[in-house]
């Protein structure tokens, strides 16, 4: 369906796995270099079988890499509204709507050099989980609200977080990566403002401003 110059896609009750899947698989070159999705709204099905809203999974030699994506909406998934499992570099993420969700709003695996701008992830496990082996994470104005654990996780090495709110999660942050930089954001109304490190070691050279 369509809503105000939006696509909307809908979970059938029927339907097993992600609603979209971006593999590569059919790319002639190795990378998908270029291509994007923008204006796309995914909404899941809790009841049935489906997994993520979207699903960015390289496959078969190629690499998801060199891809933007710009105003989606993903809400209701029984897993994560957007998993980045297997992606290559170069990945630009930007006014996205996520909600809704059984775990994570934003998850990201592996891959580096992402620039994430202008998110709203709410009411899920956590709004953003940034995973150790990814690296180069750049979050500009995040807005996190009402997730079950922490508006952010970060185990990523490099990154920086910028501006932006995290408001009435159980953590506003929880971060866990080396040499990254925390700036002029608000974390206000958590159980926890901001976690930095864990009970065995602390991060590394990072910086809260």
């Amino acid at each position: 369906s369509t809503v105000d110059d939006m696509t909307i896609l809908k979970a059938s009750p029927d339907l097993r796995g992600p609603v979209v899947e971006v593999t590569g698989a059919n790319a002639q070159n190795k990378t998908m270099h270029g291509s994007g999705i923008v204006d796309l709204g995914i909404v899941g099905h809790k009841g049935g079988n489906q997994t993520h809203c979207l699903l960015l999974n390289s496959s078969d030699g190629k690499y998801v890499a060199n891809m933007f994506f710009e105003r989606l909406l993903l809400d209701n998934a029984n897993r994560d509204g957007m998993n980045i499992r297997s992606a290559e570099k170069h990945l630009q993420l930007r006014d996205l709507w996520i909600g809704h969700c059984n775990r994570d709003a934003l998850s990201i695996e592996d891959g580096y050099r992402y620039w994430i701008t202008n998110g709203y992830f709410y009411d899920s496990r956590y709004g953003v989980n940034i995973k150790e082996p990814v690296s180069d994470v750049s979050i500009i104005h995040p807005h996190c609200r009402k997730n079950r654990r922490a508006g952010m996780k970060i185990e990523s090495d490099r990154f920086q977080v910028a501006g932006g709110r995290s408001v009435n999660n159980r953590y506003g942050a929880e971060l866990y990566g080396d040499h990254g930089i925390v700036s002029g954001g608000e974390y206000i109304n958590n159980e926890v403002g901001i976690v930095l490190g864990s009970d065995r070691s602390g991060p590394t050279g990072s910086q809260l401003l």
